[in-house]
């Protein structure tokens, strides 16, 4: 048992006065709080099997050495918890002389607290745990120096200052001085100075300014990066030897568990894919081998970085994977909405997902995040444009574009090769929401992309999207001027016009969301023979986590899921075995390895094999663009704004930044707005002046009043 003190308590009596009455916390001490008065009397000795004492908004009036805490009486407390408590000094009865040892935790918060005595360390255990925050202690106790406590709390004191003492704890692993008017860390004596093991030091909420000092950033296990830019790589190619890059991967993959990482939320339809044009010359994929056939198909509609419930209408990317179930195992392509996304480097894919997920201390929105990361990233302002554009809220799922955003190599049955960009363009108008009125749609209906396709497909209507193509030779590749590889760039219309392949027909809703929608698992390392990669860093590197994602998510067996299931495959027999969901025969009667004489007859096909590709170069940690950090970062993100938008469109884009940018601070703001000088100086000028315009960044007061206001006058 442990003895737990909310308001009041009589010992004398054994009695425990219950009540209903749950005082709040205040942030101010209370004085008021001495209503509710604990007399701790000698017949707490008498409570041999206690393991811990707390109290919680309530006065200690007495608590003498007659009812002290000791070895002899309290062989199994471990604790003593005195929260938004009266206890100006400390009671007599916490420093017996026979002060039981195994009592290592004791925190002291929200009192006024203005004193710890000298003897204390001849009496309370050395590496204890001690939480002294939100008292009225002027300075740091000296005893503290005699204590050497291994957890260490100072938080929200009122402390300018820091002894030496402190950092020089022999046993001190975590320290927490948030919240304290601190410009400086004490300097460790410059004679046999003990270093502390010290894993955390926690200073956030002070004065202490780092401008001076530098922060090497290492591995999880000590070692020092040489960049946070560049995966380790040969022309486009990353390489399992890459330890940081599959750190920095595979901790972010698996830093959550069930919900997708990326893209949970959305939902999805069954239907066909048809061939429309003859493209076999480019392409021996058996899914594109005559006009008129067709692939069943499931296709997921997304967005991006928010979890599981974020609106259907509310600003984000739009995730658009469509899965092909062909005689030769699914093909997946795995995009966007967008032709083209934030970063070409596998290095900062974490970065730039979490630079637009919540903040972690108070997780609202974190458009500083977003910003900042835009401005020190050149290369992603391209689609940071687009971001802000109406394109991040289209009306619902079918009225949006689809992209495979990455190049792909296409392989035909003479060998030859061309590489090749996919576009989904719908078949009924684009549509896209004003800023004002995804806001307003996100309010009313948060599943209304969710709910447009699910009604649309349950009426026995079809969504419907016209596939087309974008093709490249190796040698018009060579001669680009710029990056075809890159997923940050577009290729020209002009110079590489559209050719349509087939139109992409989605027909049947889901029996289950969780079945069909929820485990459905897509991968860009899917393919097909007759499709292969291309010197794509991104996508060659996406091949592996999304794969290792899904086995973290799913297990090593969701193709086992029936959406999963490579249902149409002419062979299906797999080198896998056990495995947590292992569901199917698990290879009954044949052998667990490889060419063995024991089994029947087991082929591989040669005509699977992806060509040969020649690599020459120096492995390193090098940019994965041959145009990295030159004028083509900002190239075509310029005609983007000047050309590809109207007047309007720009209006609308200006309007959509400010909304966004006002949330940030000033040194964001600049930042941000010197990268659009960069881009087009009306660009800057028009965020400016819509940002001069724009309310500042509003309470949940001012929220409140004007959501009334608005609603006051729709009301009939």
């Amino acid at each position: 048992m442990y003895l737990y003190v909310n308001v009041c308590i009589d010992l004398s009596m054994y009695i425990v006065i219950p009540t209903i009455l749950f005082l709040p916390y205040q942030r101010e001490f209370d004085a008021s709080l001495g209503d509710f008065a604990i007399e701790i009397t000698p017949i707490f000795q008498d409570l041999p099997n206690i393991v811990g004492f707390k109290t919680y908004n309530s006065t200690v009036s007495r608590w003498g050495r007659e009812a002290a805490i000791s070895a002899e009486r309290h062989p199994h407390i471990r604790f003593v918890f005195l929260v938004a408590t009266n206890v100006s000094e400390l009671p007599l009865g916490l420093y017996d002389p026979n002060f039981p040892p195994q009592l290592t935790d004791i925190e002291i918060c929200r009192s006024n607290l203005s004193s710890l005595p000298d003897t204390l360390g001849d009496v309370w255990p050395q590496g204890m745990f001690l939480l002294l925050e939100e008292t009225q202690l002027a300075e740091v106790p000296p005893v503290l120096g005699a204590l050497q406590p291994y957890y260490l709390s100072l938080s929200a004191n009122a402390f300018s200052s820091l002894p030496a003492f402190v950092l020089e704890n022999p046993r001190l692993r975590f320290f927490k001085i948030n919240g304290n008017p601190l410009t400086s860390l004490p300097a460790l004596s410059a004679v046999e100075p003990v270093i502390p093991p010290l894993i955390l030091l926690y200073v956030a909420g002070t004065n202490i300014s780092d401008q001076d000092s530098k922060t090497v950033i290492t591995t999880a296990f000590g070692h020092p990066l040489p960049t946070l830019d560049h995966a380790l790589e040969i022309q486009g190619r990353p390489v399992a030897s890459d330890t940081v890059l599959f750190e920095k991967q595979q901790t972010f993959n698996r830093a959550k568990t069930l919900e997708r990482m990326v893209h949970p939320a959305g939902s999805g339809a069954f239907g066909y894919f048809e061939v429309t044009k003859d493209l076999t010359k480019y392409c021996k994929a058996k899914l594109f081998s005559s006009i008129g056939k067709q692939t069943p198909v499931f296709a997921r509609f997304s967005t991006v970085t928010f979890g599981r419930e974020f609106p259907d209408s509310g600003r984000n990317p739009r995730g658009f994977a469509v899965k092909y179930y062909t005689e030769d195992g699914n093909y997946d392509i795995v995009g966007l909405n967008w032709p083209i996304f934030f970063v070409r480097d596998p290095m900062k894919g974490p970065d730039v997902i979490r630079s637009q997920q919540r903040k972690p201390d108070s997780f609202l929105l974190n458009y500083e995040a977003t910003f900042d990361f835009f401005a020190a990233n050149p290369e992603s302002l391209h689609a940071g444009a687009m971001f802000f554009s109406d394109s991040a809220t289209p009306v619902g799922w079918r009225h949006m574009d689809g992209f495979g955003c990455h190049t792909f190599k296409w392989v035909n049955a003479h060998g030859q090769y061309v590489y090749v960009k996919y576009h989904y363009v719908p078949e009924v108008e684009k549509k896209n929401f004003t800023f004002e009125q995804a806001t307003l749609m996100s309010g009313l209906d948060p599943d209304f992309a969710k709910r447009d396709l699910w009604e649309h497909i349950d009426a026995g209507k079809e969504a419907r999207w016209t596939v087309h193509v974008q093709l490249m030779t190796e040698e018009e590749a060579q001669t680009c001027a710029y990056d075809p590889f890159d997923v940050t760039k577009v290729w020209s219309h002009h110079d590489f016009p559209l050719h349509e392949l087939g139109v992409l027909v989605l027909n049947r809703n889901p029996e289950n969301y969780h079945r069909d929608v929820e485990q459905a698992a897509f991968s860009p390392g899917n393919l097909v023979p007759g499709i292969e990669p291309s010197p794509d860093l991104l996508l060659n590197w996406r091949m592996f986590f999304y794969r290792d994602a899904q086995y973290h998510r799913l297990g090593v067996n969701h193709h086992q899921i029936p959406v999963n299931c490579p249902f149409m495959a002419k062979f299906f027999s797999p080198q896998g075995r056990d495995g947590i969901g292992r569901a199917d025969a698990n290879g009954v009667g044949l052998p667990t390895y490889a060419a063995a004489t024991k089994t029947k007859r087991q082929e591989t096909v040669s005509d699977a094999s992806w060509l040969p590709v020649p690599l020459a170069g120096t492995l390193g940690r090098n940019p994965s663009s041959r145009h990295e950090g030159n004028d083509t970062e900002y190239a075509q993100v310029r005609q983007f704004y000047t050309t590809t938008l109207d007047d309007q469109a720009r209006q609308h884009l200006h309007h959509n930044t400010a909304q966004c940018l006002r949330f940030c601070s000033d040194g964001v703001q600049q930042a941000y707005l010197l990268q659009l000088e960069k881009i087009d100086p009306t660009y800057r000028r028009g965020v400016e002046a819509s940002l001069a315009k724009t309310e500042p960044a509003p309470t949940a007061k001012g929220l409140y009043d004007k959501v009334v206001t608005c609603a006051s006058a729709m009301q009939p």
